[in-house]
């Protein structure tokens, strides 16, 4: 058989395992987020007003603020997801999981406490969020109806911890200490584990964890395309799910970083590309799965109002402050990841593959810059990424030019050595 042919039927049997992928997760999905919509509002009622109290008393005397605005919690989305938890008809369950409605008055101020679930004409508007999943509904759900929100942050810090000990553990057996401490320093400089205690930004740090230890424990995924390509495809439909624009890219990066350094050399760039990839269809195609089962089942202007909102993602970056660091972190990234290449191209060594994660999130920032820009006191944390990225490149070229260096000053002092021997 010709090798045109084995390789495309090589791409059309993994194009076939992502189509078997996106119909399970299409469909598990559906079914979870219908049937927590299913779970009474009585049941969940108590525990989501003490919620919102205690996010009101968070926000008044808790403002997290120890270094700059970048340091901060997001209250304002964590009162938004428990109002969308309080407004859903659960009479309707399909709907409220598609349509993730919330309350909330003219000037624009979330409602709480509405007489009965009923919004009072003239005082309150419903308004539609249903261009994201709102995975973060699977887990909220069922929580309230056994405690509040302080209780369930302090679970979500607690499961973040676990996931991030393992996660340093496996790295640690599987590549070393200076990796596993270079993991561990970049995810502790994103605030954590401080920023699992808002619900938008759980998702992206759980994603990240368990899909780094899926790599590690996983060996096919850094050596087989199609497991490459099918795992990073439900990463990025996993986090498209669970995360609302926060910092997604996480998900992407951490994985990838780890897997590119457990690869063969010559297989390092391939699975870099595959991976990207493939988490990117996955990630924009379960955002464009939710606008048309939105269109479909509820014949609901889904994809419009998706554009719109997207065409304004994209816009001008907003110049406050806070982008003017964006600015110079961007451009510093974009010097080192350009210093790399000149480095792989001189040494010749197989790292191309870690310049790629390590452009990845400027790319992000600047194609998303009107969003990115506008959130910056979230969104930094994929340049995170980027500088774990570049660390571990740095860090690999200097290791190796410290031991090609001892050896050739090793193999030096033999030679020195027989040559005295013979002389003498």
């Amino acid at each position: 058989m010709p090798i045109r042919s084995i390789a495309l039927s090589k791409v059309w049997s993994v194009a076939g395992s992502l189509m078997v992928a996106w119909i399970i997760v299409l469909a598990v999905l559906l079914l979870s987020m219908t049937a927590v919509h299913m779970i009474p509002r009585e049941a969940i009622e108590a525990n989501a007003r003490e919620s919102v109290r205690q996010l009101l008393d968070r926000k008044q005397k808790l403002t997290l603020e120890p270094v700059g605005k970048i340091f901060i919690l997001d209250t304002y989305t964590d009162e938004l997801v428990m109002n969308m938890a309080l407004s859903a008809d659960t009479s309707d369950p399909l709907r409220a999981a598609t349509l993730n409605y919330y309350y909330q008055d003219a000037d624009g101020k979330l409602i709480h406490y509405l007489p009965g679930g009923v919004p009072v004409p003239g005082e309150e508007d419903m308004f539609y969020y249903g261009r994201y999943w709102h995975g973060h509904q699977l887990f909220l759900r069922p929580a309230l109806v056994f405690a509040s929100y302080n209780a369930i942050a302090l679970f979500n810090i607690c499961l973040g911890i676990l996931l991030f000990v393992v996660t340093i553990v496996l790295i640690y057996r599987r590549l070393g200490l200076v990796i596993s401490g270079l993991y561990g320093l970049f995810v502790l400089l994103s605030y954590f584990p401080v920023s699992m205690a808002s619900f938008q930004y759980v998702g992206a740090f759980v994603l990240a964890f368990t899909g780094t230890i899926g790599v590690l424990l996983i060996k096919p995924v850094c050596r087989s395309f199609r497991w490459c390509a099918v795992c990073f495809f439900v990463q990025g439909a996993l986090i498209s799910c669970f995360d609302l624009l926060s910092f997604p890219l996480i998900s992407l990066c951490y994985p990838g970083i780890i897997m590119c350094m457990m690869a063969p050399p010559r297989r390092r760039i391939a699975l870099a590309v595959i991976a990207v990839a493939c988490w990117g269809i996955g990630y924009a195609g379960f955002f464009v799965s939710k606008w048309l089962v939105g269109a479909l089942v509820m014949d609901w202007g889904f994809v419009g109002t998706a554009l719109v909102t997207a065409s304004v993602r994209f816009g001008e970056m907003n110049c406050v402050s806070d982008n003017y660091l964006a600015v110079y972190i961007l451009i510093g990234l974009s010097v080192m990841t350009l210093i790399g290449l000149v480095l792989c191209r001189l040494r010749r060594c197989r790292l191309e593959a870690l310049l790629i994660f390590s452009a990845l999130p400027v790319v992000w920032f600047l194609v998303l810059r009107n969003h990115s820009g506008w959130h910056f006191f979230f969104t930094w944390r994929i340049l995170v990424a980027s500088a774990f990225s570049l660390a571990v490149f740095y860090v690999t070229i200097i290791r190796a030019w410290i031991r090609k260096t001892n050896e050739r000053i090793t193999r030096d002092s033999g030679t020195d050595a027989v040559s005295c021997v013979k002389n003498n």
